[in-house]
């Protein structure tokens, strides 16, 4: 049996551009898979979490249900009013920032 394979299989012979192309694919579907098992876990996560936070507070959850389906939908008004929160908390965060007085700066240097 042997015999007869070895005298009927042809060698095959690849050059490195192929050897590279199949690595590359090898290591682009090892990417892949990691991808889609992260993005699965995350969803398992989110759905536990909610899970959870339906018994401890059902409120939050119903929340958080709504702020996901938006999300998810990516509802226009719901993106453009986080969007203008975001805006909102960024702009009282750097109105409350005061600056240093040059005051004290200067009775320091003289």
């Amino acid at each position: 049996m042997l015999d007869f394979l070895k005298n009927n299989i042809k060698h095959i012979y690849m050059d490195k551009n192929s050897i590279i192309t199949i690595f590359v694919f090898f290591l682009l579907s090892n990417q892949l898979y990691n991808i889609v098992w992260e993005i699965g876990k995350s969803i398992f996560y989110i759905v536990l979490i909610i899970f959870g936070l339906n018994y401890i507070n059902p409120t939050l959850s119903n929340t958080l249900k709504k702020y996901l389906v938006n999300f998810i939908n990516l509802d226009k008004t719901f993106v453009k009013s986080m969007l203008g929160n975001i805006n909102n908390h960024a702009k009282n965060i750097i109105n409350n920032i005061k600056p240093k007085d040059k005051k004290k700066t200067t009775d320091i240097e003289k």
